[in-house]
């Protein structure tokens, strides 16, 4: 047997023609760059990826947990001066602003301030509460399916209005 010359431009490598397997054919380095380029790009792309799913996880995580934390306190509504009652409340992204109108120690009527920022499903929702908050004079309500997030938050927002001096 013969000894066989090493590949002239990789010298390293050996031929694997004596054992009877497929000769390595080695790329161009014009197409190792790209491929190594490549290569680095998916896996920016993946870790890019894999850190904003993460990011999405923990954010959701996160609001969901501040939303169940959300501790509603019983209002005196019969002790309330006769006014209007300004109140707004904030959990990450959901924003409510109320008015609310007393009148002869009942709460005569709940205005959602900021309609035109809210989902149109929500916002329907969050009037709904409201005015169930309005026909049993308390903020123990049954909230619907689908914006309960909304309907916590705006009736934090009635609270802190009423627990506020009238304007």
């Amino acid at each position: 047997m013969t000894a066989k010359k090493p590949h002239p431009r990789f010298p390293r490598l050996k031929r694997r023609e004596a054992s009877g397997k497929a000769p390595f054919v080695p790329l161009s380095p014009r197409r190792e760059k790209r491929m190594r380029k490549t290569r680095i790009a998916t896996y920016l792309l993946l870790s890019l990826l894999v850190t904003s799913l993460a990011g999405c996880a923990i954010y959701s995580w996160r609001f969901t947990s501040a939303v169940r934390g959300l501790a509603l306190g019983e209002i005196a509504v019969g002790d309330l001066a006769d006014g209007e009652y300004e109140g707004e409340h904030r959990v990450f992204h959901v924003f409510a602003r109320v008015r609310v109108q007393v009148s002869g120690g009942e709460i005569v009527g709940i205005e959602l301030v900021n309609v035109e920022k809210m989902q149109r499903a929500d916002a329907a929702r969050v009037q709904e509460t409201l005015a169930r908050v309005v026909e049993r004079q308390s903020l123990r309500v049954d909230l619907v399916s689908g914006a309960s997030a909304s309907q916590k938050v705006a009736l934090k927002a009635v609270e802190k209005a009423l627990a506020s001096p009238p304007r």
